[in-house]
């Protein structure tokens, strides 16, 4: 069972420029309802959109979710090497990641945590700008993660980014760039430039050694 509240007051669905967009979401999975698993589950996200001088626009977005499995493990649970086992009782589709191009940049789609985790947080701030046309450009500061469970957060996950050199798995991941745009009818075709001084980055290697990462996506990163 889901139950999902959303209030949106953007000035366009595609290509926002002001307002706001708001989303709560439950569910609950299994327990009375029966069912394989059986899980809760809670997720907020809230972005804003504002015009700046000379038809730039900044955009924000921040999301929050918290999870976790209900009632007594099975006596047949049998929980994946090296998975946290109240991550493992819920299913993989259902779980929170982190990464992407709609996400935190540079990291691969879902790639934060491997195995997923029950609780999760992600932030970013982009400011976008036309330059002729349809053609625009932005900056972007990209931020989140997704822990096996909430307790497991503490205070040192948020260093800052010019310090993050320990690569734990509980660390915050930021990602900083730029990227280019051409609006199209059905949305932007976008590429993203990203950058992020943690060891754990994925830097391709082939066919040149990059200290940045690109992305291609179609439609607003959000």
């Amino acid at each position: 069972v889901r139950l999902t509240l959303e209030r949106d007051f953007r000035d366009n669905k595609v290509l926002p420029k002001r307002g706001t967009y708001q989303q709560a979401l439950v569910e609950l999975a299994g327990g009375p309802l029966r069912g394989q698993s059986s899980y809760r589950k809670a997720l907020m996200s809230s972005v804003w959109y504002a015009p700046l001088r000379n038809g730039w626009n900044l955009a924000t977005r921040l999301s929050a979710g918290v999870m976790g499995p209900i009632g007594s493990r099975p006596a047949t649970f049998s929980p994946e090497a090296g998975l946290d086992p109240d991550v493992a009782r819920v299913p993989r589709e259902s779980r929170f990641f982190v990464g992407g191009v709609n996400s935190v940049r540079g990291w691969g789609e879902n790639a934060i945590p491997p195995g997923g985790g029950l609780a999760m947080l992600l932030g970013n701030i982009e400011v976008r700008a036309p330059i002729v046309g349809p053609f625009g450009v932005e900056a972007f500061l990209d931020l989140g993660n997704a822990w096996s469970r909430a307790e497991y957060i503490r205070w040192s996950d948020f260093e800052a980014q010019w310090q993050a050199h320990r690569a734990r798995p509980g660390d915050i991941r930021y990602s900083y760039g730029i990227g280019g745009r051409v609006v199209l009818p059905f949305g932007p075709l976008r590429i993203d430039l990203a950058w992020s001084d943690r060891p754990d980055f994925p830097r391709p290697t082939r066919p040149f050694r990059l200290p940045f990462v690109y992305q291609f996506a179609i439609g607003p990163s959000f």
